[in-house]
């Protein structure tokens, strides 16, 4: 009856016992980690912080900076009233005035009288920004045909031939959700000299 007992009872457990160096070890690796997720949590809320209550406050400020740099890369002359930013719960959120695009030769391409777009937070895992959200409202884009057979879309010129380049479509893609409002698409032919 006793060798019926002593089958029955579960085996106490006996207590595993490092060596002083790996116990020494794994200490060393835990405090590692430890000052590791301290300094990624601090890291991380300085950044909230700094958009938050200095940057975001001002986005306005840089406007100019905004408008030279868009325009520069599209090939047309971009013109945005007024950059205002909010916040969104925990994501940043801009709100865009009376945004136009105008073709080298001045004619207008794109008006945009107003427009948001919230950011996403794994925009922080990449060098280039990814929206959570983009609102278009009232869009209106002229699309044209030049006498000369080129074509412009919002009076940015397109590339006659496919370079396998193209980073503004590739980005746009990726966004999470686009919504377009009330919006307006214009064709302008000035190889078959067409009314609108």
């Amino acid at each position: 009856m006793s060798d019926r007992k002593e089958l029955a009872d579960p085996p106490e457990a006996v207590p595993v016992k490092l060596g002083g160096r790996a116990e020494l070890a794994l200490s060393r690796a835990l405090k590692v980690l430890l000052v590791l997720v301290a300094v990624v949590y601090f890291a991380v809320a300085g950044i909230y912080l700094t958009l938050r209550y200095a940057v975001l406050p001002q986005i306005d400020a840089f406007r100019p900076r905004i408008e030279q740099m868009v325009s520069s890369k599209i090939h047309a002359q971009l013109h945005i009233e007024r950059i205002t930013a909010k916040w969104s719960g925990l994501q940043p959120s801009f709100d865009i005035d009376n945004l136009r695009i105008e073709a080298i030769d001045g004619t207008p391409g794109l008006t945009v009288p107003h427009a948001s777009a919230t950011v996403a937070w794994r925009s922080l895992l990449g060098p280039i920004p990814l929206l959570a959200n983009l609102t278009v409202d009232g869009p209106d884009v002229v699309i044209s045909r030049a006498a000369d057979g080129t074509f412009s879309v919002a009076g940015v010129p397109l590339q006659a031939k496919h370079t396998g380049n193209d980073a503004f479509m590739t980005w746009l893609l990726r966004q999470q959700a686009i919504v377009l409002r009330d919006g307006t698409l214009r064709w302008h032919d000035g190889e078959r000299n067409a009314p609108e």
